[in-house]
């Protein structure tokens, strides 16, 4: 993956997301109060990844995923209002990313 601008990363900041690489790319993170929502991102292109990824996000396979995968006793209902929050925040950073991105070319 080519190195991230740093108005990207500052964008990230905005919204409340984390950012760390990894070999194969980089994780996104933000923290709710039922626990850490992590995207992984491996491909060249950060901002059409990330933009593909918020379009297509959905609270309720989410919420259903995260549930069948760690066993959760946590409120459902807390969980899928912090990942309606979640969606919310995505499709503003996507935009925000996209005006940026169209700043830089």
């Amino acid at each position: 993956m080519k190195e991230i601008d740093e108005r990207y990363i500052a964008a990230l900041d905005e919204f409340g997301f984390g950012m760390f690489r990894t070999k194969a790319g980089v994780n996104i993170y933000h923290t709710t109060s039922t626990g850490t929502f992590m995207i992984n991102l491996n491909g060249e292109d950060f901002v059409d990844m990330l933009v593909s990824y918020a379009e297509t996000f959905d609270p309720n396979t989410w919420v259903s995923l995260t549930v069948k995968s760690h066993s959760s006793t946590q409120d459902i209902s807390a969980m899928l209002k912090n990942a309606q929050e979640i969606q919310m925040l995505l499709l503003q950073l996507a935009i925000k990313l996209v005006k940026i991105s169209k700043e830089v070319e």
